[in-house]
């Protein structure tokens, strides 16, 4: 009971006062009238304090809906909307537009002081245990419903294919609107082990993070593959991290090699958020396996077939279906896409498979192998995008005559890509604007003008020329501009000397200009060293130079003010010296 359980930095649990503090939130939101089978909205930042409330929820046989304080305050606002939310607990500065969508509001500040006697109410393995929203072909996010069964299935699972341990320190890295934080929170509890929850500023910097590591003692870790970049670019040595699983994007050949290098095991686990997180996992053990996604987790099952439902032979590409006991209960109010989506499995009387649309392969040694899409659908920064999602949102201007969303080929990271016709009144910066007021930072594309979309014999828009067209130049519709003043011209330096472009204006998109979350990272750690605070997140949210000088801090705080001289330690020294070093050469 006094082991610790959760750990935001700020803030500690040990296990019976996450399990007290649980039982408080839970007998509070029965009396605000939440029964089981209810959806509770919780709008909160990711810590210790946030976790019993999601326990919390669990105890008063409820389901919890994430909703990202950093989300627009539309789509916040509709997916409380849509998920039937009874009720959300919120910070106190938490949008007008959500508090109006929900009719009961608890402060998520104000822990309840009550007694933590409440019983749990009894609740089985087909209730509910989250709803996460993705996005949606059809321009809306729909919601996708998990339930209790499905989630213990997992983290079964995962706890015995990686060998996870009461002694292991875990870290917390993803978004708790992204499905990897599922196990990243509930798996430490599953098998007795602790969790830090890593503050968001050091999610997006590669050194806090190695820091972070070092400090805590982390042995076991997730993390996409751009954030394995980062933190092996930082400088993570061998033996720092014993377990890392790589999983939400492909997995690059390099990036396993350099993994195998530093941790003792190395995972490369595949599922959509349809199949409770993951469905399957590949042992690295040669770099070559980074293009396998591996065998089934415990409980699941997997066929490859064609459109049409039928086996396609060993070693042919099909469609992957993922079964068993780990598969979502559906979308959430939507019974046409999910029997769509969600067809009976012909193995398991009342169960349902998954059609993943990816294409796979069956290999002679019983691996599965990734072999890409059916669809157009895409991943960035491991986050699964519909480009009619992004599509809808930009002719929703009403400025834009047509328009194709594609994620770049051939580059270090993906990178979203808006191509459009412009129409009548159309302005870059006001259609910028607007779709970060509707959009996550991850969905907001790099706007580039066209003459006309290409098209293939059949009429459709050919999106792989698209994908392999190089974007190079000013943002789109924007015509050449010095930067202005010192700020914008020392990022316009940056960004010279990084992208190895001869000009950048204060108009022209870090994307456009050949960008990517690496070299995201590298602007944002030469940017520290002239006292300009930024993360590598807010390059994909300020894409310009004058959106970025503006964000990187308020008047007269850095032309006055010199950096803080920060302690480092020889060792760590010699780290960035030598990352400087390489950036510096283009590595």
């Amino acid at each position: 009971p006094d082991k610790i359980a959760v750990d935001d930095l700020t803030h500690r649990l040990g296990y019976a006062d996450l399990d007290g503090a649980a039982g408080r939130w839970a007998g509070l939101l029965a009396a605000r009238g939440v029964r089981r089978g209810d959806v509770v909205g919780v709008c909160l930042r990711p810590g210790a304090a946030a976790l019993a409330v999601l326990y919390g929820v669990w105890r008063a046989g409820a389901a919890y809906l994430p909703l990202d304080p950093a989300y627009p305050p539309e789509r916040l606002a509709f997916m409380a909307r849509d998920a039937g939310a009874v009720a959300v607990v919120a910070q106190p500065d938490a949008p007008d537009e959500l508090r109006q969508a929900v009719g009961r509001v608890i402060d998520g500040d104000r822990a309840p002081t009550e007694p933590a006697g409440f019983p749990a109410v009894a609740v089985t393995p087909n209730d509910t245990a989250y709803l996460i929203y993705t996005s949606g072909s059809t321009g809306r996010p729909k919601g996708v419903a998990v339930s209790h069964g499905a989630l213990a299935n997992l983290l079964d699972g995962m706890a015995r294919t990686t060998g996870a341990r009461q002694q292991d320190m875990m870290m917390s890295t993803s978004a708790w609107s992204f499905d990897m934080s599922v196990p990243e929170l509930f798996l430490p509890a599953a098998v007795g082990a602790s969790v830090v929850v890593a503050p968001r500023a050091a999610v997006s910097d590669g050194i806090e993070m190695l820091r972070l590591i070092r400090r805590t003692g982390t042995t076991w870790m997730q993390a996409t593959p751009s954030a394995w970049r980062m933190l092996l670019d930082a400088g993570l040595e061998r033996g720092e991290v014993s377990t890392a699983i790589c999983g939400a994007e492909r997995m690059p050949v390099p990036l396993a090699a350099d993994l195998l290098a530093t941790a003792e095991t190395v995972w490369n686990f595949y599922g959509p958020t349809e199949t409770a997180v993951w469905a399957t996992a590949a042992r690295v053990t040669e770099p070559e396996h980074a293009r396998l996604i591996g065998r089934p987790l415990p409980g699941v099952t997997v066929a490859v077939l064609t459109a049409q439902g039928l086996p396609v032979p060993r070693g042919a590409i099909g469609e992957l279906r993922v079964g068993g006991h780990g598969v979502a209960q559906g979308y959430h109010d939507r019974p046409t896409l999910t029997a769509e989506r969600f067809p009976p499995d012909p193995h398991r009387p009342g169960g349902r498979v998954y059609r993943t649309g990816d294409l796979v392969r069956l290999r002679a040694d019983g691996e599965y192998e990734f072999a890409g899409r059916a669809d157009d659908q895409m991943k960035v920064r491991g986050y699964r995008i519909e480009p009619g999602e992004v599509e809808d949102a930009v002719l929703g201007s009403g400025t834009v005559r047509s328009v194709a969303v594609v994620t770049l080929a051939g580059q270090e990271s993906s990178s979203l890509v808006a191509y459009l016709v412009p129409g009548d009144g159309f302005d870059v910066g006001e259609l910028r604007a607007l779709l970060r007021d509707r959009l996550p930072g991850q969905m907001v594309p790099t706007l580039v003008t066209i003459a006309a979309l290409p098209r293939l014999p059949n009429g459709k828009v050919d999106r792989r020329a698209l994908s392999a067209r190089a974007v190079t130049g000013p943002s789109a519709g924007v015509a050449f501009a010095p930067a202005e003043g010192p700020r914008e011209e020392a990022f316009a330096a940056l960004w010279s000397e990084v992208l190895g472009v001869t000009r950048v204006g204060r108009h022209d998109n870090f994307f456009a200009l050949g960008g990517d979350s690496m070299r995201a990272l590298r602007i944002a750690q030469r940017a520290a060293g002239q006292g300009l605070t930024i993360e590598p997140a807010d390059v994909f949210t300020y894409q310009t130079v004058a959106e970025l000088a503006s964000a990187a801090g308020r008047p007269g705080t850095w032309e006055e003010t010199p950096p803080p001289q920060a302690q480092v330690s020889a060792a760590d020294l010699r780290k960035v010296r030598a990352l400087r070093a390489r950036a510096t050469q283009g590595e």
